[in-house]
C-alpha cells in the first residue's frame, strides 16, 4: 500500500482543486406547485313592492404538488357558502324576475370574461323586469400560482 495515495488523499486533492475542476455529483431536486382560485359574487336587488333580496356567494379551489426524490404527495380542496337574506314578502312573479336577473347576471360574466362588455351590459339591462326597482352586482375572481425549485445536497457521514 502506498501512503498518501487513499480515498482521503484524493479527497483532500479535490477540495485543493479549483471550483470548476471539481466533479459535480447531480444534486436532487425538489419541486412545488401550489395554487388557488377564488371567487365572490353578490347580488341585492330592490323590488318595486320595497322588498330587499340580498345573495352573496364565496367560492374557493386550491391545490398543492410536491416532488422530490422518493417522494410525491398531492392535495386539494373546495369551499363554497351561499348566503340568502330577504326582508319582505316576495310574491311569484318577483321570484322569477330575480331568477331571471341572477340567470343574465351569470350569463353576463361569463362574455365580461371574453371580454365582450358590451354584450354583456346588454344582457344585464335586457334582463331587468318591471317588478326590480334597483340591483347592484359585484364579481370578483382572483387567480393565483406559485411554483418553487430547490436543489439541495445529500451529506453523509464520513468514518
Amino acid at each position: 500500500m502506498r501512503i498518501g495515495h487513499g480515498p482521503a488523499t484524493q479527497f483532500a486533492e479535490q477540495l485543493r482543486a479549483p471550483v470548476e475542476m471539481r466533479p459535480r455529483a447531480p444534486q436532487p431536486v425538489s419541486r412545488t406547485l401550489s395554487g388557488q382560485q377564488a371567487s365572490s359574487l353578490e347580488l341585492t336587488v330592490t323590488t318595486a313592492e320595497g322588498d330587499k333580496v340580498t345573495l352573496s356567494a364565496q367560492a374557493l379551489q386550491a391545490f398543492s404538488l410536491e416532488a422530490s426524490p422518493g417522494r410525491r404527495s398531492a392535495s386539494s380542496r373546495q369551499e363554497l357558502s351561499l348566503s340568502v337574506n330577504v326582508e319582505g314578502e316576495l310574491n311569484r312573479e318577483e321570484l322569477k324576475d330575480i331568477r331571471d336577473l341572477a340567470v343574465a347576471l351569470g350569463k353576463s360574466v361569463r362574455q365580461a370574461e371574453r371580454g365582450d362588455i358590451g354584450k354583456a351590459l346588454r344582457t344585464v339591462s335586457e334582463a331587468a323586469d318591471d317588478t326590480i326597482a334597483a340591483f347592484q352586482f359585484r364579481y370578483e375572481r382572483r387567480t393565483e400560482l406559485e411554483y418553487g425549485q430547490s436543489a439541495y445536497q445529500q451529506v453523509s457521514e464520513m468514518a
